[in-house]
Formats: structure tokens, sequence, C-alpha cells
């Protein structure tokens, strides 16, 4: 019930207690008034009897208004009802009004969801003698909010395992991408044709994380894990996965980053970060400029995405942060992408307290993109380096129940200087984990046999020296993230991979 239809049925029930009271021996009145506006309204007594009722409440028990009168209430409702109605009856007989939602199974109706407003009437003691009842039956609206949850768990829970069975073979392709870009080294025509998968496959990356973030954004269930953060080392890492994709090669990248401390969510701000970054690239042609600068005032952290592309009609910019909203091709280009990155960006920096601000002169003078975040209450003296293991050869057990996930990571590795050891299902990865006794483990989380979770939990128990124990998922929802973190993982990497990023992982502790 929305706060105005609720204190307009309460404005009705209170006026229905005054004429009770004003009517006490005048029913014809009561009858004509509350007829006249279709409504379950009952006038009980304290010994829980009715002294009067509606048409309306009359037929909707079934009886007609002279067979209600007079009787008690547990007779014509039932026991099961009137245990789930006695303490709203104790509190209106306590002079206090009452309002409640509640299920309630009828003697003769059976479950119903009703929404009761109560107002005491008082005796001339100043008692309260019994109250007035006004009663909705919203089980219809009861019944479509519960399909409509349903309809919502389902569409996540298909969106969820739409995005694994995506991400599996997406995260293959950029794998066996990286590996071709090693081996074909001074191959121009293997060199340029890696470049395109591996672009491609980063564009394919962040339309899907796009795809599957909207329905948490429409909910508003993007959740945040917050830390003390440098916004310019996200920025920084967001900047290298494009260069690293080929996706910038055609554009002038000019970095100006500073160190400004927020507290964030890492995996969110390098989000906000990558759409503005893939926002200048896509809408600027070949051969223009693009911006990146991160600094801070004295209240706020800045990033600043400025480029030299295709511009902003002053028509567009009221909708542009909104979902689906693409602006008309200029100069015979054409739109890309899905319309759901800004939309996401801008969500995701109000969730951080922050604000984005989007500028343009117009069609084709370009654009800048400002985002202001709070500065971290307590500011760090100096960024902290992160330790590092040896750059190769650790001993590494890849557990991944897709085969060609597994064989490109393991290939990667292997190239990367690493002993790699597989296995495709958790119980046969946790007895060659035993066997090898590996530095570091990259398990799946959706295997056959035992999960990932198990895995971890057991190598975790088992194995003798220190483990650095790495999730691969399909799923990257924060609740897969914290489960992941509580069965003992140390990182969570969601599919597709970077290549830079699961080696990185790797060196990390």
């Amino acid at each position: 019930m929305t706060s105005r239809f609720t204190a307009s049925i309460s404005a009705i029930a209170k006026g229905l207690a005054f004429t009770a009271e004003r009517f006490r021996d005048d029913r014809d009145n009561l009858r004509i008034i509350a007829d006249a506006m279709s409504l379950q309204i009952t006038v009980c007594s304290r010994d829980l009897t009715y002294r009067w009722v509606s048409r309306e409440t009359a037929g909707f028990i079934g009886r007609s208004p002279a067979e209600l009168v007079g009787r008690k209430m547990v007779d014509v409702l039932g026991a099961p009802a009137m245990d789930a109605l006695k303490p709203h009856i104790e509190r209106v007989l306590s002079g206090q009004p009452v309002e409640h939602e509640e299920r309630v199974v009828y003697k003769d109706l059976g479950p119903r969801w009703i929404h009761a407003l109560y107002a005491p009437t008082f005796g001339p003691d100043k008692v309260a003698d019994g109250w007035t009842a006004l009663v909705l039956d919203i089980t219809e609206r009861k019944l479509s909010e519960d399909a409509a949850l349903e309809a919502d768990r389902q569409k996540d829970e298909l969106l969820a395992v739409l995005g694994h069975e995506l991400r599996n073979p997406v995260g293959a392709i950029s794998n066996a991408a990286a590996v071709l870009e090693k081996l074909e080294v001074g191959n121009h025509a293997a060199t340029r044709a890696v470049e395109i998968i591996r672009r491609q496959v980063s564009i394919l990356g962040r339309l899907m994380d796009d795809l599957f973030d909207v329905g948490r954004l429409i909910a508003r269930k993007i959740d945040l894990v917050c830390q003390p953060l440098d916004l310019g080392d996200a920025v920084r890492r967001a900047v290298r996965s494009f260069e690293a994709s080929g996706q910038a090669r055609f554009h002038r990248l000019e970095i100006r980053i500073e160190p400004a401390w927020i507290d964030a969510d890492p995996v969110r701000i390098e989000q906000v970060a990558s759409n503005l970054i893939d926002n200048a690239l896509k809408y600027t042609p070949p051969g223009g400029s693009i911006g990146v600068s991160v600094r801070s005032d004295d209240r706020h952290a800045v990033l600043v995405v400025t480029d030299s592309g295709i511009g902003i009609a002053k028509e567009f910019m009221p909708r542009l942060f909104e979902l689906f909203a693409q602006a008309e091709p200029q100069f015979g280009g054409q739109t890309s992408g899905l319309g759901l990155g800004l939309a996401l960006t801008k969500r995701i920096v109000e969730l951080h307290r922050g604000e984005i601000v989007a500028e343009s002169e117009g069609p084709g003078r370009g654009s800048t993109f400002t985002v202001s975040l709070p500065l971290a209450s307590k500011q760090p003296r100096e960024s902290q380096p992160s330790k590092s293991g040896p750059s190769n050869g650790l001993r590494v057990i890849v557990i991944e129940d897709n085969e060609d996930n597994r064989e490109s990571i393991a290939e990667l590795l292997r190239l990367a200087g690493h002993d790699v050891v597989t296995a495709s299902d958790g119980a046969k990865g946790f007895e060659l984990a035993l066997d090898v006794q590996p530095e570091a483990a990259i398990v799946d989380i959706a295997l056959p046999t035992w999960n990932g979770y198990e895995v971890a939990r057991r190598l975790r128990e088992k194995l003798v020296g220190a483990v650095r124990i790495i999730a691969l998922s399909g799923f990257g929802r924060q609740e897969d993230k914290a489960k992941a973190k509580a069965a003992g993982f140390d990182a969570f990497l969601v599919k597709p991979v970077d290549p830079v990023y699961l080696l990185e992982a790797l060196r990390s502790t």
C-alpha cells in the first residue's frame, strides 16, 4: 500500500469511528454511508461480537448482514483467524488505532490477505467498548506481487546461468588469443589477428558485464564492498586493460594520474573508469585523442575523461544517463553497445556518494565526463606497494571442467614460466594437489563432484605449505564473491579473465 493510499484509508476509518459513535443508535444512517462506499466495514463490541456489518463485509464472508449481527466473531471467522487477529484486537481495545497487513485463514474462505484498520469506539466511561474496522481484501495484489518476485528471481537465475555459459567460451577464446600472441612473435598477420580477437573479446566481456548488471541496477541490488583505494591505481588498471586488448591503438592517450584515496569498491570503481574510457574510444574516430586524469582537491577525488569525438547534442543531454539511451549517430557513424554503460556508471558513482557530470559543446566538439568522489576519511601517508612473490616458476594446479578453458589457461601459465598440472573435477583436483603440493591453485567454482568452495576449504585444511587459491567463475555477483572469500579463496576472477590480471593474481600475496 502506498503511504498516500494508506493515509486516505486511515482518514476514512477515523471518520467511520466518529460516525459509529454519533449514530450508535442510528444504524440506518451508518448503513447508508457504508454501503454507498462499497467498503468492508464492521462495528464490533468488546466481547468480540458483531454489532453491525456492511453489505460488502457480509458478501465477502458469504452471509447476509442479518446472519452476522449478534454473532461471535470466532463462530463466523474460525479459531485460526481469531488467533491471527487477537494481538491487533487487544491493541484496539486498549484505546489505540491499529493498522495491519496479515495473512488470515478464514473458516469458510480459506487463506486471504487483508489490510485492516481499526479505530476504537468509547463508552460513557471513556473506556473502549469496541471498534470500527475497515478491511480490504488484498489477496489478488499479494498474489501478483509474489508472482512478480518469483519472475524476478527466475530472471536473475537465468541471467546468472546465461552469464556462466557465455563466459566459459569467451574466456577460452581470450586465453587462446594470449597464447597465440606469445607464440606468433614476428608474424605480422598472426599478430594482427590476435589483436582483433582480443579486442573483440574485451568488447564482448564489457557488454556481458553491463547486461548482467542492468537487472541489479533496476532492482537497486548493486552492493558495494568498500575499502581504502587509490583512485589513480584503479584508473591505471583500466587503462592497461584497453592498451593490452588493442582497443586504444588507434587513439592518442594522454594520461595524468595523481594519488587520490577514497573508500570504495575496487571492482566497481574500475568499472566506472572502464565504462567512461570505453565510451570515449567508441565515439572518437581513429586518430582522435582521449584524456584521462585523476587529481584531488580539499574534499574530493576527481576523475576526468575527455575526448575529441563526436560530442553530445544539447537535446540529448537530459537523457544521457538513462537506461538504453543512445544518441543518433553523427557524421554517418553507427551506434554501438546496449546503451547501459553510462546508466550503470551513474548508479555506481551515486552509491559511492559521488557525482558524475557530462559536458559537451555540441556535435563534433568532443565531450568531458567528470566524476567526483568523497576522499577517504583518513588519507594514507603513502601508497602501500603490493607484496609480490616470484615472477615465475610457481607450481600451479588448474582445476576447471571446461576443457578449452582449462588447457588454454594452463598453456598461458606455462608460457609465463610456471609449472602447471590440471584436473577436470573437484575430487580429482584435490587428490592431485595433495601429490604435487602447489604454491598456487586456480579453481573453477562450478565443478563436478566437489564444487570450488569445497575444494578450497579442503586445500586450506590439508596442504602443508602456504598456497594462493584463486577462484575462477562465470558468476560475478557480490554474494558469489563473499561466499568465495568465506571458503578461503585469496582472489576472485570473473571469466573472461584478462591474462594480465590472471598473472598478477598469481604474483600477489
